[in-house]
């Protein structure tokens, strides 16, 4: 495999996270956030794992990488939402406090500025780090002993406190993201026949577990039970994956647009909820559930079609490094 090649299946499946993601910010039904919340933050630290790639780079190396295209991200990203926050809370006449600006430098999974969404980068940063040490271990025990000690304390440790830039968060992505490596090694064995049957098995057993399972939500560290939790998430990211990989063949406008979103799918997170800000206040204004319906999707849409210019105007060549792409 060329070293460069994308996985054009894989972009797809971001996409299906980002879209859930965005609907979920918009506010499809209480029943509806319940649903997504059990798998589509979980598939983003799957999908991790399975591009994790082993490296030459000593450790300070590997995460100098790893910061220019997560930390430096969430910093710009961060102070941007930071101050349009405070503009509009001067012209709105509402008092300035430092709460924001605190939460974006130490807790950042709550009173984050707009963007409550960018705890993942700072999660993702430790997770990359942590795997990347724990992959050179020899013996394999030992690793997976360590990926479970060390999963099951970031499940455990919300339920008395939480630790700051989403550290718990990482913890408990380790797992994910060690399951997302082996799922790359199973995928590229099983044949594509058999794959969309058990794909599709997958995903009626991942959805009747979520409802057996109680209410989860990755950035509140709530998880229900443990076990269900990790079965959900590989269950729903391995049939999602095989939908995607059976249209990641076709060219058309619709499969290129979600190509185009999981490639890009930095900017999608970090920008949708300012995209979203507006366009929300205006739908609490409705009233009747079925125009309330319609202009949820008509956002949905439209906000797609915001974020996918603003990818254009900062993936130029002069405003790359706002990405992380110096």
């Amino acid at each position: 495999m060329e070293k460069n090649k994308r996985f054009e299946e894989i972009d797809i499946l971001k996409s299906f996270g980002i879209i859930l993601m965005v609907m979920g910010h918009i506010g499809f039904t209480n029943i509806f956030d319940y649903y997504i919340h059990s798998f589509h933050m979980p598939m983003f630290y799957i999908i991790s794992g399975y591009l994790y790639k082993e490296s030459n780079l000593d450790l300070s190396q590997y995460a100098c990488k790893k910061a220019k295209s997560l930390l430096i991200p969430y910093i710009i990203f961060a102070i941007f939402h930071l101050v349009c926050f405070y503009i509009m809370a001067l012209m709105l006449g509402n008092k300035i406090n430092e709460l924001p600006l605190v939460s974006i430098v130490w807790f950042n999974t709550d009173n984050m500025p707009i963007s409550g969404a960018l705890w993942f980068l700072t999660s993702l940063f430790f997770v990359d780090i942590f795997y990347y040490i724990i992959s050179g271990i020899a013996n394999k025990r030992l690793r997976y002993s360590i990926i479970i000690v060390i999963s099951l304390m970031g499940c455990i440790i919300p339920y008395y406190t939480r630790l700051p830039w989403a550290l718990d968060t990482a913890y408990m992505g380790v797992g994910l993201y060690a399951m997302g490596n082996g799922f790359k090694k199973y995928t590229q064995k099983i044949r594509r026949g058999k794959q969309l049957k058990i794909g599709i098995i997958a995903l009626i057993i991942g959805s009747i577990l979520t409802f057996i399972n109680g209410y989860i939500n990755v950035r509140q560290g709530r998880y229900s039970n443990i076990i269900l939790y990790y079965v959900v998430a590989i269950l729903m990211t391995y049939g999602l994956y095989v939908i995607a990989k059976q249209y990641s063949k076709y060219d058309n406008f619709f499969i290129k647009e979600l190509k185009f979103i999981g490639k890009n799918s930095l900017v999608y997170v970090c920008l949708n909820q300012i995209v979203l800000l507006i366009p929300n206040k205006i739908l609490t204004l409705v009233d009747n559930k079925v125009v309330l319906l319609g202009g949820k999707v008509s956002v949905l849409v439209c906000s797609l079609i915001i974020l996918h210019i603003l990818v254009l105007i900062l993936n130029k060549k002069k405003l790359r490094w706002i990405l992380g792409k110096i």
